[in-house]
């Protein structure tokens, strides 16, 4: 079985910008938002310093997810040049997250839409595979409807869950929920494919009910298409994969 197709963002995703002081205090409660406990200054080559705040729980599981090879992880975000010095500070092992190449840094060709077209190629190189892998994207700036309108309108095979976090909190549990739904239903999808190959050979056709294409605002996942996330499902996950929210300033990065 094909394994999830991760693509993450960082600032606003995992490098979450916290403003304790004018947001209500529930927006950072266990159920909406993961505890921010790393914390580090990374220089880039221009000689410019960046802070940044992120959640070790929830880059520890990404990081397990990547390893045992239930997910192919990818850095999809402007940080393009420096995704190194983001996996050194995370702990991260750099032999098995891939950095898409979606923009020049030079010229800032692509800048615009390049991120978008690089999930679109993937979801049609999947299309054109014999076992096509659920996509998810996560993006706090380009996961509009807009992109959920393009992407469903491309008739991907497999499911594509697109997310956008509120950068505040950065992923939530919720998020967390929603990914492991999808990845679990595609698993069950397969099967089922599995059993009807074997009587006969099956055209393939685009996802209808199986296409999850979504966006997250304010710490809930808000379904665009066709089903909601179960919130029982969401709430066992969360029990399990929550902290603390905190912190006070918003840094501008790369």
């Amino acid at each position: 079985m094909a394994r999830a197709i991760v693509y993450t963002d960082f600032d606003g995703v995992l490098n979450a910008f916290p403003e304790a002081e004018s947001m209500p205090s529930d927006l950072y409660s266990p159920e909406r938002a993961f505890r921010l406990d790393g914390e580090a200054t990374v220089h880039v080559g221009s000689g410019a310093a960046y802070r940044i705040r992120w959640s070790s729980e929830l880059t520890d599981a990404l990081h397990e997810l990547a390893c045992t090879g239930a997910i192919e992880l990818q850095w999809l975000s402007t940080w393009q040049p420096y995704t190194a010095l983001l996996n050194e500070r995370l702990g991260w092992n750099a032999q098995i997250i891939g950095t898409v190449q979606w923009y020049d840094p030079i010229t800032y060709t692509g800048l615009r839409d390049g991120k978008y077209r690089a999930v679109a190629r993937r979801v049609e190189v999947e299309a054109d595979g014999g076992d096509p892998a659920p996509i998810v994207w996560i993006d706090d700036e380009e996961c509009t409807r807009t992109r959920c309108d393009e992407l469903r309108a491309s008739a991907p095979v497999a499911p594509v869950l697109i997310v956008r976090p509120d950068s505040r909190i950065g992923i939530s549990p919720a998020a967390v929920g929603a990914h492991l739904r999808v990845h679990r239903e595609s698993a069950r999808v397969r099967r089922r494919d599995a059993r009807r190959r074997a009587d006969t050979a099956r055209a393939r056709r685009p996802h209808g009910l199986l296409m999850r294409v979504c966006a997250e605002e304010h710490g809930f996942a808000k379904p665009l298409r066709i089903f909601a996330v179960q919130m029982a499902v969401v709430r066992r996950i969360a029990s399990i994969m929550h902290g603390q929210g905190n912190g006070r300033e918003k840094e501008r990065t790369p």
